[in-house]
């Protein structure tokens, strides 16, 4: 009889494990399954650009991927690089209950396998939207389970990066609409950083004589130099959020509109003038007069003080405005790009 239960508790032990194994094994079958549906509807949607409906699918909305915003010209590129793609799931693996990665294979146009520094734009995007020769790129992604299977956040990076970086190195000559934004955001750039000289580099003035505006820059203290100012300019551009966006190409000149949210400069320009701050900033300007021996009163002296009033109070600033002005885009006969900037333009 002790034969006999040993033998019967070993069957059912053999059976359980048996049992086990199926069931751990049809888990993994239906977990795959769902991964690789969950990993096709995720491609899908990269394929087409719409990154911001990705967001569902991780665990965590705030991801590099669900927040990509391209450039237009990157936009451009991914869009042709993109037109024959095609990607197949290679391979799931599932660790434990609650995490997996899954490999893919992407085919697309290689925008370096088609590009020449001798063609135009267009030429270069229509020839990479009907590129046949496709290149492979594997991507792995973690997945976790809580509840639902979902893209790990912090596995968002790679593939945004591979995205981001379709337009390295890949530089037209001439105007085009790449350069003529290229030089637009450069000089908005150079503007947040304080280094307006230069940024002036790169405009030509009309109805502006040029020497006036740059005397007049240093009279008042702003340069380079001037960490103060530098200080202040990166301050504003920091909660200055600027689009940029080709409204009109014709042969010789290509118009860029730049939209601007930044603080309510009249808010600020109410603080400044308000008596309490006035008081203080001159008090200091006319103590360094007084022993200066200088009888000169400009705004040169007062400027710092102010900045640095503008500094300490720009973070307290509520209110936000838009403000919409639209930049020509020239080349000169050397085959420089150049801002043109007149009255129309609004203020350097």
């Amino acid at each position: 009889m002790k034969g006999i239960a040993k033998k019967t508790t070993a069957v059912t032990l053999s059976v359980a494990v048996i049992g086990t194994s199926f069931l751990t094994a049809g888990c993994n079958l239906k977990d795959k399954k769902e991964l690789k549906e969950l990993t096709g509807e995720y491609m899908d949607l990269i394929l087409k650009g719409k990154f911001d409906k990705t967001s569902d699918l991780y665990t965590d909305e705030d991801n590099d991927i669900s927040n990509l915003i391209l450039d237009p010209f990157n936009e451009q590129v991914f869009t042709a690089a993109m037109k024959n793609a095609s990607y197949e799931v290679k391979d799931v693996e599932i660790s434990g209950k609650d995490e997996a990665e899954v490999t893919v294979e992407l085919l697309y146009a290689d925008p370096q396998e088609v590009y020449d520094e001798d063609m135009e734009i267009d030429e270069f995007l229509e020839e990479l939207e009907d590129s046949e020769e496709l290149t492979d790129h594997e991507f792995t992604f973690t997945l976790v389970n809580d509840d639902e299977w979902l893209f790990d956040a912090e596995s968002a990076g790679d593939l945004a990066e591979f995205i981001t970086s379709l337009d390295d190195d890949l530089v037209f000559k001439g105007l085009n609409e790449v350069n003529a934004l290229a030089l637009v955001q450069n000089y908005y750039e150079l503007i947040g950083e304080g280094k307006v000289a230069e940024a002036f580099d790169l405009v030509v003035f009309e109805g502006y004589e040029q020497e006036d505006i740059s005397d007049t820059l240093t009279g008042l203290g702003i340069t380079e130099d001037n960490s103060t100012f530098t200080e202040f300019m990166t301050a504003y551009a920091e909660r200055t959020s600027n689009t940029f966006e080709v409204i009109d190409v014709e042969d010789d000149c290509i118009t860029v509109e730049v939209t601007s949210v930044s603080p309510d400069t009249e808010e600020l320009n109410d603080y400044i003038n308000s008596e309490d701050v006035m008081v203080r900033v001159y008090a200091e300007v006319l103590y360094a007069l007084f022993f200066s021996g200088s009888n000169e009163m400009t705004l040169g002296p007062a400027l710092e003080p102010i900045l640095q009033v503008m500094i300490d109070h720009i973070d307290e600033i509520e209110g936000t405005v838009e403000n919409t002005r639209t930049l020509e885009v020239m080349e000169d006969e050397d085959g420089e790009l150049y801002i043109l900037m007149d009255e129309d333009s609004g203020n350097p």
